[in-house]
């Protein structure tokens, strides 16, 4: 009996030493040689590249100007894959932790895309009514914020202003509309993640774009229910002058196999209001939007996978290699995952690193500018000393340990102190020590106070340095410790230094 082949991602012919004829099956269910006589057909099945994102974008016809920019610059050819095929792991394999906690270990590396789209309307209400105006529109732009590439007019080129514009658009996650920010997330205990805000205080994430070296904010303001791109203004913890409205994403999207695509309200563009007003803050890089992977395999807060009974249920092991964005340089180094409302950590999630540890972070990319770069992470009687390293310098070393927060550097609550003097002397003896307290404007755990009045939440000072906003930094943490302590990794903090206006 012939067999019908469903679904193919790579095949080819192969002759044995008999001139017997196979093909060569290779795909994420299946990998063999099959004799040529006995197939009857070939299909690519769900895996067709007419149910990927860029064929799904082509059947809209309120985006046609959108999809042609997509076409000519061939950014729709960087949007065709869903899974890592050079990962390969052993399938449901339990990891031991530290702390006797088993995980289980990612089985497989999904890929997905996001797609942020003008329709045609949006475009024309700016005067934008063909593919022409579109790449004038992006050449005002983007030669202004790159002037040494304007000469460049191959649309394929990643410096060419129209790719910049359709890059910008693309995000290298999986996302839903209420995906991009934690407000209508769940955590494991039913309540919104929303809840643990501070009233008052927008809720944003922040993501590098597939345009090299940008970056792209999605807000909750705190009063709505609803994500914008790029706003900024009222209700932002820690940030300059001005106000900027953003584009809203708006409910009407379109579903692929490997993504999504959202209409939006608004032009977006990594222009000089974007670079210079609205990134002009505090951002906060938490550790499930450091690397696409999290999202990509609905790890964001949650567990995708049909857990063993005997794993932990609330979060994985990343073996290495399974990370992008996140290199560990020893083979016996160790990270997982984890999240629970309960626990004192931003977002409910943390990164847990343990054993002989030592990972490089590919830092997210940041406008030009001089920063100060922060570890956020929680003080515990099992964490150990650290080494930091930015681009290959030495930075400073920082004590997790217990202890180090109320007997050494001398941490005192804001409820403890009480008066303004008191707290601003306190926050000045911690950063002459290399420390911050928390993050003010959320609550974790179950109790109603921010971690800023929690003595195991710190902020490290790592460095202060300048970028030119178009190349890649990378910081390198290991442990000075015994493998037994582990790390509680939250988040890290990339705030322009002349925000900080006291105790510099």
């Amino acid at each position: 009996m012939k067999k019908i082949i469903i679904p193919i991602l790579f095949f080819c012919a192969a002759l044995s030493a008999n001139a017997q004829e196979y093909m060569h099956i290779k795909s994420h269910w299946h990998e063999g040689y099959i004799p040529v006589e006995e197939i009857d057909s070939i299909s690519y099945g769900e895996m067709s590249h007419e149910q990927m994102l860029p064929a799904i974008m082509a059947e809209d016809p309120n985006i046609s100007i959108f999809n042609k920019a997509l076409e000519i610059t061939h950014m729709g050819d960087s949007l065709l894959e869903m899974y890592d095929y050079s990962y390969q792991f052993e399938k449901n394999y339990i990891h031991q932790g530290v702390q006797n906690i088993k995980f289980y270990a990612i089985p497989e590396i999904k890929k997905g895309y996001t797609a942020f789209v003008e329709t045609d309307e949006v475009y024309a209400a700016r005067g934008i009514n063909n593919i022409d105006d579109l790449k004038a529109y992006a050449a005002r732009v983007y030669n202004e914020m790159y002037p040494e590439d304007a000469s460049i007019t191959d649309p394929t080129d990643r410096r060419n202003s129209l790719n910049r514009f359709v890059s910008y658009h693309l995000l290298e996650v999986k996302a839903n509309k209420n995906n991009l920010t934690v407000a209508n997330i769940l955590g494991t205990n039913g309540r919104p993640i929303k809840e643990q805000y501070i009233p008052g205080y927008n809720i944003s994430d922040w993501y590098e774009t597939m345009m090299p070296h940008s970056l792209m904010k999605c807000t909750t303001p705190y009063n709505q229910n609803t994500v914008f791109i790029n706003r900024c203004g009222e209700g932002d913890p820690l940030r300059g002058e001005g106000t900027i409205e953003g584009a809203e994403i708006l409910n009407e999207s379109g579903v692929a196999i490997n993504g999504y695509y959202h209409y939006i309200s608004d032009i977006i563009a990594y222009d000089k209001q974007t670079q210079q007003v609205v990134l002009d803050e505090q951002i906060i890089v938490n550790n499930t939007t450091m690397s696409p992977e999290f999202f990509n395999n609905n790890l964001r807060i949650s567990s995708p996978y049909p857990l063993p009974e005997n794993a932990y249920q609330n979060g994985a092991y990343f073996p290495t290699g399974a990370l992008k964005n996140i290199k560990a340089n020893t083979s016996d180094t160790q990270i997982h995952y984890l999240f629970n409302p309960g626990w004192w950590d931003y977002q409910t999630d943390e990164m847990l690193l343990s054993g002989n540890f030592d990972i490089t972070i590919k830092l997210p990319s940041v406008p030009a500018g001089t920063y100060e770069l922060n570890l956020g992470f929680h003080t515990s009687s099992y964490s150990p000393i650290l080494a930091t390293y930015l681009d290959g310098e030495f930075c400073d070393t920082l004590d997790a340990r217990e202890e180090r927060a109320g007997n050494i550097i001398g941490w005192e609550s804001d409820d403890y102190l009480k008066t303004p003097e008191a707290i601003a002397q306190n926050d000045s003896l911690l950063f002459s020590k290399g420390y911050r307290k928390g993050l003010e404007y959320y609550k974790a755990g179950f109790n109603n106070y921010s971690m800023r009045n929690h003595y195991s939440c710190l902020r490290g000072i790592i460095t202060t340095f300048t970028t030119d906003g178009k190349s890649d930094h990378y910081l390198r943490i290991h442990t000075l410790s015994e493998p037994l302590r582990e790390l509680i990794f939250d988040y890290i903090e990339l705030t322009p230094t002349h925000l900080f206006k006291e105790y510099k």
